[in-house]
């Protein structure tokens, strides 16, 4: 049996963009395991998962949409372009991020989303769906806590253009609304200036500094932690409709 990846969440991805412009963020800590069963939204079962059988992606029901960009899940059929945009994007994504960059990566990366404490959502165009972004939600923890890592990565040929900004207002709706999760916490490298600036324009606070919290490209590096509770968006996500 499948299990839900309803609550669930990721680690290190690309946050920015110039002031917008892609680049990257470590969401996860490491050891953090969630102990709790993740239920479903209302009006959201199993069955709605199964877009994944689709012949063509460009058939799937966005998970919310906005005026430019939509979510929706990434499945292997995503495989070659994900790995091509990640390949295009090294300089980029490095040294903050390193996404799946092989189809074995890849692979492992779908099979990640399909576990109950993580999300991966894609940020695709409206006009022709090409993949601008990648977003995850990691750890999702339940219970007391209703809380998830954030992390994300963008294309660089899409950098500086705002889908990124409009892509995370999605899942911030996606995050507090359809998961019901109570706070997000984005940690990202104090020089990652492009990934800081999308998370502040998102709306996240920055909490605190952690010195070697989290091992990237096989060092162990420092990180600020930024966090935002969906007190602080509810009613004031851009294009709520």
């Amino acid at each position: 049996m499948r299990r839900s990846r309803f609550g669930t969440g990721w680690q290190t991805l690309a946050l920015n963009q110039p002031q917008d412009a892609p680049v990257a963020v470590s969401p996860r800590r490491p050891l953090a395991v969630s102990h709790f069963r993740i239920a479903f939204p209302p009006g959201v079962g199993m069955a709605s998962r199964q877009t994944f059988s689709m012949a063509s992606r460009r058939k799937q029901a966005s998970l919310e949409r906005g005026e430019r960009v939509y979510l929706r899940w990434p499945t292997a059929r995503d495989a070659k372009e994900v790995i091509t945009t990640v390949r295009a994007s090294r300089a980029l994504h490095r040294p903050w991020v390193y996404p799946s960059d092989t189809k074995t990566a890849f692979e492992g990366y779908i099979r990640r989303t399909r576990e109950c404490d993580y999300v991966g959502l894609l940020i695709c165009r409206n006009n022709d769906d090409r993949i601008t972004g990648m977003v995850n939600l990691s750890q999702i923890f339940r219970g007391n806590l209703q809380g998830a890592y954030l992390g994300f990565w963008a294309s660089a040929e899409f950098a500086g253009q705002g889908y990124m900004t409009e892509g995370l207002q999605l899942v911030l709706r996606y995050a507090f609304k359809r998961l019901r999760l109570h706070r997000l916490e984005a940690n990202v490298q104090p020089e990652n200036e492009k990934s800081k600036a999308l998370i502040k324009r998102s709306g996240f606070r920055y909490e605190g500094f952690s010195p070697r919290y989290l091992k990237v490209g096989g060092k162990w590096r420092d990180h600020e932690r930024w966090g935002i509770l969906a007190e602080e968006v509810r009613g004031g996500l851009k294009g709520e409709r």
